[in-house]
């Protein structure tokens, strides 16, 4: 197939793990975004499925680089077998036919799942939130918004955000003293 083979999530290898109903390759490349979330994934998913499974994971990482998974399925020269990337671009790429569909009939327990989690072409397996924190021995009084954030002035020193623009456009816009509400409809704006 010229698709990936399947999107990745650490609960989906878990669950083809506790049902037995999933056999891997002799080798499987598991694609992640590295560092300690991916370590700890090795140690409560990928190992334990390795060891159920008998077959060799053989790990790799990348940062969110659609276009990368895009090249692999239009030259058909696809060699990972499981990623893992955000919703929205597992919605994308499903529904571009990038990744292969699940059969979430074969897979089963779909339904113990947080509600939403099994998709088309994979699962949800992390939530997770964003927080602006500070160093209290840096700063007495720390920035309350993303107004403030952005504000190098009141508050010097270095930022940290994400590689992609993701996440960075909406924090921008809100600082901007968009609402809420209204980011999205600004991001869909020439101006956004």
């Amino acid at each position: 197939s010229n698709r990936l083979k399947h999107v990745f999530s650490p609960l989906l290898l878990s669950l083809a793990a506790g049902l037995g109903c999933v056999q891997a390759a002799p080798e499987m490349v598991v694609v992640g975004y590295g560092g300690a979330g991916q370590k700890a994934q090795d140690v409560a998913f990928f190992q334990p499925f390795s060891a159920i499974d008998h077959s060799k994971l053989i790990q790799s990482e990348y940062n969110g680089e659609m276009a990368r998974i895009k090249v692999m399925v239009d030259t058909g020269n696809v060699d990972w077998d499981l990623v893992q990337i955000e919703g929205p671009d597992l919605m994308r790429g499903c529904e571009e036919g990038m990744y292969e569909p699940l059969d979430w009939k074969v897979l089963g327990r779909a339904d113990q799942l947080i509600a939403d989690a099994a998709q088309a072409c994979g699962s949800a397996a992390l939530v997770w939130s964003v927080a602006i924190a500070y160093d209290t021995d840096k700063l007495a009084k720390g920035p309350a918004s993303w107004a403030d954030f952005w504000d190098v002035t009141k508050f010097p020193g270095k930022r940290g955000l994400r590689k992609r623009a993701v996440y960075n456009l909406e924090f921008a816009l809100l600082a901007d003293g968009v609402k809420v509400e209204d980011v999205y409809a600004q991001l869909n704006t020439p101006q956004g």
